[in-house]
């Protein structure tokens, strides 16, 4: 059986090779290939020469008896993009809309004679032979560790290299583009986009996450979908092979690698006052933004139809779970009072030594000038506003039975 296989292989790969050679336009190159072997070979010989002639003379084309020419790899590849280019462009001037007799062929050709299925158990069977190949790479790695050092010394030169290319890239385009000739040069590009094929590429995505979603719901069983069970077996795994110690170690080794960075930024700055007081200037103007964001989609809430507005809303509100948001704040109340059975004076005393901590002084001074401040800003608003507000407290202590409740529950 694997002779046989590897008989059809080679008869295979023998048919490929032939329809190179007999293709129209593959056989021109091997004859050129071989005339430049030849050239190459007799070059430096006249007796090779003698013996080369005749076999040229055999070759189709025209046979040039020179010295094969002197340019680098790096030219030959430039100048075949370019001639690749220029007869494909020439193809399209004589054949706009393509050849179509055979459009599709190779395709379907390609498509019939491909058993995927094989693929697949190639692919599925080759699985449990990566982890054995890896270990016997990693064994013969580590048999020479400073081969491993070397290679990820590689990195830091390598990263510098490509940073140095990019700015590289980079300068002559800051330097000798203006900012008119640029923005012009990316707005064509911008312009030139396919908005439209753009906006049916992400509703094709929408559409696959839509099928996907109905199918789950379909195979599911219950009011659970098939994804929701399949999540329950991939999270159990997920978390069993977790490392209990790493899991809660890990926020507090990022929050200190977070701190660094800002403990280093801080002293850095602390010295280039300028590059602090530039950073924080836009802060304003960013702000700004952010506000005028908003105020266009608000806009956009005033212009819609009012009435199919009101009707929205109101779906949104029927579709709107109380009870679950409800059972939200239950379950936030249960947690603390958990936690208080548990330990009674937890929450107190850590809201006792965050309070002794906080300086009364400064307290004060900035409730001497803030409250103030605060009173006089909304004092325009304040006849608009105090009356509702006296209103509701009023009905509120005046509710004989909220005040009742009140005072049984203390």
């Amino acid at each position: 059986m694997v002779e046989n296989t590897q008989s059809e292989i080679n008869a295979v790969i023998s048919r490929i090779a032939v329809k190179l050679v007999k293709n129209p336009a593959t056989f021109p190159l091997i004859s050129t290939i071989a005339q430049d072997l030849l050239n190459d070979w007799s070059s430096t010989s006249t007796i090779k020469k003698m013996f080369a002639f005749p076999v040229k003379k055999i070759l189709p084309g025209q046979v040039k008896d020179a010295p094969p020419e002197k340019t680098s790899l790096a030219a030959d590849i430039g100048r075949l993009v370019t001639l690749l280019a220029l007869s494909s462009n020439e193809e399209r001037v004589r054949h706009p809309e393509g050849k179509t007799a055979d459009r599709g062929k190779g395709s379907l050709d390609f498509l019939v004679n491909t058993d995927f299925g094989e693929i697949l158990e190639v692919i599925e069977k080759s699985e449990s032979g990566v982890k054995p190949a890896i270990a016997a790479f990693n064994e013969v790695l580590w048999t020479y560790p400073t081969k491993f050092t070397s290679l990820v010394a590689m990195l830091v030169p390598l990263f510098r290299m490509g940073v140095k290319l990019v700015n590289e890239f980079l300068a002559p385009i800051i330097d000798k583009v203006g900012p008119d000739l640029l923005a012009d040069i990316f707005m064509a590009l911008f312009r030139d986009l396919d908005s439209a094929e753009l906006a049916k590429l992400v509703d094709g995505v929408n559409e696959l996450i839509r099928r996907m979603h109905t199918g789950n719901l379909l195979i599911g069983k219950g009011d659970r979908s098939k994804f929701d069970m399949s999540l329950d077996e991939v999270m159990h795994a997920w978390h069993s092979a977790q490392n209990r110690y790493l899991k809660k170690m890990m926020p507090v080794y990022l929050g200190e690698m977070r701190e660094s960075i800002a403990n280093a930024s801080e002293r850095s700055l602390r010295d280039k006052e300028d590059l602090f007081l530039a950073q924080i200037g836009s802060m304003g103007a960013a702000t700004s933004s952010e506000i005028k964001v908003k105020n266009a989609r608000l806009r956009l809430y005033e212009s819609v139809d009012q009435d199919k507005l009101g009707t929205v809303m109101a779906e949104n509100l029927k579709e709107f779970d109380t009870y679950e948001a409800a059972g939200l704040i239950n379950g936030f109340l249960r947690v603390l009072n958990q936690i208080h059975d548990v330990q009674p004076g937890i929450l107190g005393s850590l809201l006792t030594g965050v309070v002794d901590s906080v300086s009364a002084d400064e307290v004060s001074r900035t409730a001497a000038w803030l409250v103030p401040d605060l009173v006089d800003a909304v004092k325009p608003l304040a006849p608009a506003v105090m009356p509702e507000l006296i209103k509701g407290w009023n009905d509120l202590v005046g509710d004989e039975e909220a005040l009742r409740v009140a005072g049984g529950a203390k």
